[in-house]
């Protein structure tokens, strides 16, 4: 039987699987996609014996658009999905690409109700000789440092291709407050949006989720506040079982300065349920 650890209080968790997701098998259309739903039934089938405790996010078989979508679609409409999991990129495609399209527009128009996408980096590829090679320029494990900066690659990407423009019935919730997004927004916005930057700051501030797993309070998190982003849309993540000081973590987020009594428990409680309506 599976129970809540009552030294730590948690009494429900939303379950997500984070890189390599389905793509285990880079280039293999059929192994991708098996993978994928046999990821998502064994997610669904332990949400529904232990309901209490958990909800789950739908692994997506992109770059598989047309896969995708039936994958997104059976996820939420027969397993009981709350939102989805999207890498930063998929088999070296960015979240903006254009062949990612029909995918977005389904999703948009599923239903009349938003639903969430859960952005979490992965490794940065390249396409050389019809095989992926691992676009990694330094020497350590790319978890150690690029994926911070691919979650700010696939960021842009969304922007600059018009994706989080046009697709307004999707909400994001981003890993690690947003990576090393955070650094360069306002550079980024000054070239590439013609000068209208108020509508974007709007998008960042009402559509987007930041989730905070990892050492990200106090610094990360008040830069990313320093946006005018509402206290409202962050929320509380742990990148278990992959990360390391959980306690110095969560120290940390309940030592803020900036964070009173009624925004903890925001944090704790119910931000999860605001953007995964659960």
């Amino acid at each position: 039987m599976i129970t809540s650890d009552p030294r730590i209080d948690i009494s429900h968790s939303i379950l997500s699987i984070s890189t390599p997701g389905s793509t285990v098998f880079p280039g293999d259309r059929e192994k991708s996609v098996a993978l994928a739903r046999l990821l998502n039934e064994w997610q669904g089938a332990l949400v529904q014996t232990y309901p209490r405790q958990f909800s789950f996010v739908a692994v997506i078989t992109l770059p598989y658009t047309q896969e995708a979508v039936v994958e997104v679609t059976h996820s939420l409409f027969k397993l009981g999905a709350v939102g989805i999991v999207l890498l930063s990129n998929h088999e070296v495609y960015y979240l903006g690409h254009s062949n990612f399209r029909p995918f977005y527009e389904a999703l948009n128009e599923l239903s009349n109700e938003s639903h969430t996408i859960f952005i979490h980096p992965t490794t940065p590829y390249l396409r050389y000789n019809a095989q992926l090679v691992e676009a990694n320029p330094t020497n350590y494990a790319p978890g150690l440092v690029e994926f911070y900066f691919d979650t700010a690659r696939t960021l842009m990407d969304l922007f600059v291709s018009g994706t989080m423009q046009n697709y307004t019935n999707i909400r994001y919730q981003i890993s690690h407050v947003g990576d090393s997004f955070l650094s360069i927004i306002d550079r980024f916005l000054s070239t590439t949006a013609d000068g209208k930057t108020s509508p974007f700051y709007t998008i960042l501030q009402t559509r987007f989720w930041w989730d905070s797993a990892g050492p990200t309070y106090p610094h990360q998190v008040r830069g990313l506040l320093a946006y005018e982003v509402p206290k409202s849309r962050l929320t509380f993540g742990t990148d278990y079982p992959y990360g390391y000081n959980y306690e110095t973590s969560l120290e940390a987020t309940l030592n803020s300065s900036f964070l009173d009594r009624d925004d903890l428990a925001w944090l704790f409680e119910d931000s999860a349920k605001s953007i995964y309506q659960i």
